[in-house]
């Protein structure tokens, strides 16, 4: 308990500066945003520690094994993107939504664990390297444009087309970011200052 307690402070703190070092910038600043990446890292950064947390008090299995908080995930979804078709104003959406569609791919993905075949192989590579992808992921991203999917997603909505779209790109990119990983893994000093492990 103790040292929950002291990971939890230290993260705190954490986030808190990656806070006040936000607080009034420039958003437009193309080196805020592509270089330092601060922006991103606080966006992302509550995902981040939520996994070391999980992986570190072994709940991963606890939480993604559950079949009720699956089934909730699922209807949750479901019903939000019923909403959001219809119109429906729904608070705080870009907040809460993602954490419910992590929790849905997960249960999804470790309840495919089961299965053997070139996909999930592929699958449990990547999960593998998960904080290659976490880590290097945006630098590719950030060196190829993808306005025209931009534009496409912004008039249209229909979740079930993104996902067709955006799944095969997203496996490309974790696999480019695996075998950078790689790369860097080679040198135990830049691997220390990247990953810092």
């Amino acid at each position: 308990m103790f040292s929950f307690v002291v990971d939890l402070i230290f993260i705190v703190l954490l986030y808190s500066m990656l806070q006040l070092l936000n607080k009034g910038v420039d958003l437009n600043s193309s080196c805020w945003q592509n270089y330092l990446s601060l922006i991103q890292v606080k966006r992302y950064a509550p995902f981040f520690f939520v996994a070391i947390f999980l992986r570190k008090y072994d709940a991963v299995n606890t939480l993604f094994n559950n079949k009720y908080i699956m089934l909730a995930s699922l209807l949750i979804a479901v019903i939000t993107e019923l909403l959001k078709c219809f119109n429906f104003n729904i608070h705080a959406i870009g907040y809460w939504l993602p954490w419910i569609y992590i929790v849905l791919s997960i249960s999804i993905i470790m309840k495919l664990e089961v299965l053997d075949n070139k996909m999930t192989q592929l699958l449990s590579f990547i999960g593998a390297h998960t904080l290659d992808v976490y880590v290097l992921h945006f630098f590719i991203v950030r060196s190829i444009s993808m306005a025209f999917l931009c534009s496409y997603f912004d008039n249209y909505n229909y979740l079930i087309l993104e996902l067709l779209i955006i799944s095969p790109i997203s496996i490309l990119i974790a696999v480019i970011s695996v075998y950078i990983g790689r790369v860097i893994i080679a040198n135990k000093r830049i691997e220390s200052f990247i990953f810092f492990r």
